[in-house]
């Protein structure tokens, strides 16, 4: 029993033990309670929110982020290779360089080298075809005029058609009015050729050849200029002025073939003062083949006189055939 009033005296005690506790207690929490940093958990609160606004907002430029890292990887690449094209562009450089330091210490560096890479190029004119002056480089294209003038004379006032008695034969007729004009053109080459070498001191290789090719050429001129009146009459002598002025333009007489426009020199080989010109200039002073020259010249005369002879054939068969009375 005693046990049991000590006991319930040291409950007693311990009670009382217990509410001192609880109330030294409840003073310390309210203590605590006054001193707790409420404000600042309010702005740490505060914080952590605009801590997640900006992670949210970094996140949604992590795309863009993405994009301009690729570009920026693409670049590097590309960087890096033309930094490899330079580096080998360098070295080529470099080399070329080393190269053109070793011949320059080949080169000596005198007075006459110094020249010589100053004046590289030497320019040396060697003249095909010599000539002596202005007026014998001109001579073929005055010669072949001069014949050519001559025949039209000759053409304006000798009648090649009408014959001087009733003719039997075409050819008799054509030789009847050919013999006359060849005489007169025989005789003008003569003249020409004398003029030429004895008066005017032209110098001549080959004096035959020369005096060939002046016939030839007296020849072709008459012939076209007979040949065009028998056929075409009045315009037949309207064109012979006109073909005078062709190749006055076109025959290479007077400027070099290649100097004149593209009709000039496709009309040049359709020319007859063309070939005489490339003969007598060969003749004079480049001494170049005849050959194509007098083939060309022959033929056409040929070609004329035969047109002539057609004409005089038809002639025949005129109902009428007007008498040359002035030389009957």
């Amino acid at each position: 029993m005693q046990s049991l009033n000590s006991g319930i005296s040291q409950l007693s005690a311990g009670s009382g033990n217990l509410v001192v506790a609880n109330q030294t207690m409840a003073a310390g929490f309210s203590k605590v309670m006054a001193s707790t940093p409420t404000a600042g958990i309010q702005r740490l609160g505060s914080a952590n929110a605009k801590v997640g606004n900006g992670l949210i907002e970094i996140q949604r430029h992590v795309p863009a982020l993405q994009t301009g890292a690729d570009k920026l990887a693409n670049g590097s690449i590309a960087l890096a290779s033309g930094t490899d094209k330079i580096l080998k562009e360098t070295k080529i450089m470099s080399a070329s360089l080393d190269q053109g330091a070793k011949k320059l210490q080949v080169i000596h560096t005198k007075a006459v080298n110094a020249a010589a890479i100053a004046n590289p190029v030497h320019e040396v004119t060697k003249d095909i075809s010599k000539v002596p002056n202005n007026g014998t480089g001109m001579a073929p294209f005055a010669i072949a005029i001069g014949l050519y003038v001559g025949a039209i004379a000759l053409g304006t006032m000798y009648e090649g058609f009408l014959p001087h008695r009733k003719p039997k034969y075409a050819l008799t007729w054509w030789a009847s009015k050919a013999s006359v004009v060849g005489a007169v053109g025989f005789l003008q080459t003569i003249l020409l050729f004398y003029s030429l070498t004895q008066g005017n001191q032209l110098a001549i290789d080959h004096s035959g050849t020369f005096f060939l090719v002046l016939l030839l050429g007296s020849f072709l001129f008459l012939s076209l200029i007979f040949c065009l009146r028998l056929l075409l009459g009045g315009f037949g002598t309207w064109l012979v002025s006109i073909v005078l002025v062709l190749q006055l333009a076109a025959s290479g007489g007077l400027y070099p073939t290649y100097l004149t426009d593209s009709f000039a020199q496709s009309l040049n080989e359709w020319l007859p003062m063309t070939y005489l010109i490339n003969a007598l200039r060969s003749l004079i002073s480049t001494h170049q083949g005849i050959t194509v020259d007098l083939v060309v010249m022959i033929s056409l005369i040929v070609g004329f006189n035969f047109a002539m002879i057609l004409r005089f054939q038809l002639g025949l068969h005129q109902s009428v055939i007007e008498i040359d009375s002035e030389i009957a």
